[in-house]
């Protein structure tokens, strides 16, 4: 099946129901040939599984769901026990993962330091400022035994495979993208290394770091259209990138349509729906916008802007971020386009 048909259609159909019901029990009664136990325990939380099997076939490979990005990329790096990780600048809540389990932080410049059991832990397109790292110049590092994870987040399926690609490893924070509609908290470890998996999976259940049934219910729901609603943001975006591109009061944009097409083409196949951009007016233009909401978080249905320097005090003070959703093309620019010239004016 081709991927739209699979995020529909890529779970066992076990249950006459089209849409599959929620099940709210957490214990469930000894029953011979059942199976269910307790939904902490693997086989006993069926709409959890369902997701696990959309998402492992949408990456291709197999996939453990936890109840947030921050939860995948703990769990992982926690069971990968490494003694020390290669990785860029990006999301800062990886970076505080990395510490809290006193693994030594090797910048990126010092790959050739690294050795087996050493993990690289690449993010692509980088946070908050759209860098592209391309896998097949760091997957020879896997012929020394160093394991190559990649957080994915901001360019989910369709838009870039990072299995095919030659990661060990990919992480998804399914809050963002994946599930697109601010309502369902989630992070998902995909591999081919199926043993892997399992034993994450027995991890999850010793540690409790499950998702709840409705979160998973809704990142169900949300997967059957994943393949539209990113390929629209996308499109979206790049219109926004150009209305940006030759503003008088942007000083850069950050997306990875601006790279050099060989920094990007190889591994992606659309250039994404996040971006981000610089102005003199960053700390004060998010309250001008009207269509835009002024919240963290992104890849929703509904388009965010964030001053990232609030959060991560390693942000440029004067970038914004933009998550691309679903409101027509025209109103978004519009909306930029109105808010710049208000904060401009508040200015003077």
């Amino acid at each position: 099946m081709e991927f739209g048909t699979q995020c529909v259609h890529g779970y066992e159909k076990d249950c006459p129901d089209v849409v599959p019901p929620i099940t709210t029990s957490v214990t469930f009664r000894s029953m011979e040939g059942s199976g269910k136990v307790y939904s902490r325990m693997d086989g006993s939380q069926p709409v959890r599984e369902k997701v696990e099997s959309v998402l492992g076939r949408l990456e291709g490979g197999s996939a453990v769901l936890y109840a947030s990005g921050q939860a995948a990329a703990f769990s992982l790096l926690r069971y990968l026990n490494p003694k020390r990780v290669a990785m860029e600048n990006g999301y800062h809540g990886t970076g505080q993962v990395v510490d809290m389990l006193r693994i030594t932080k090797v910048p990126m410049k010092g790959l050739d330091t690294l050795e087996q059991g050493d993990v690289l832990w690449l993010e692509t397109p980088l946070n908050p400022t759209c860098e592209v790292f391309l896998l097949r110049d760091y997957t020879p590092l896997q012929a020394k035994g160093v394991v190559v994870c990649v957080d994915g987040t901001f360019a989910p399926p369709p838009v870039q495979f990072l299995l095919e690609e030659g990661a060990d490893f990919v992480v998804h924070s399914s809050t963002k993208f994946l599930n697109g509609h601010s309502d369902a908290m989630g992070g998902v470890v995909v591999s081919k290394r199926t043993s892997d998996i399992e034993k994450l999976k027995v991890e999850r259940m010793v540690m409790g770091n499950t998702p709840g049934t409705l979160d998973s219910w809704l990142l169900l729901r949300s997967l059957k259209t994943l393949e539209v609603r990113v390929r629209r943001q996308c499109e979206t975006a790049l219109r926004i990138v150009d209305f940006l591109k030759a503003h008088p009061d942007v000083t850069k944009v950050h997306h990875p349509s601006l790279l050099p097409r060989d920094a990007v083409a190889p591994q992606m196949r659309l250039h994404g729906a996040i971006l981000s951009f610089e102005t003199p007016f960053a700390r004060t233009l998010p309250s001008h916008l009207t269509v835009f909401q002024n919240a963290t978080s992104l890849g929703s249905v509904e388009s965010l802007i964030e001053w990232r320097h609030r959060w991560d005090p390693k942000v440029s003070p004067s970038l914004l971020r933009i998550s691309v959703g679903l409101e027509a093309p025209d109103d978004l620019v519009k909306d930029l386009a109105q808010a710049l010239q208000a904060a401009k004016a508040s200015k003077l």
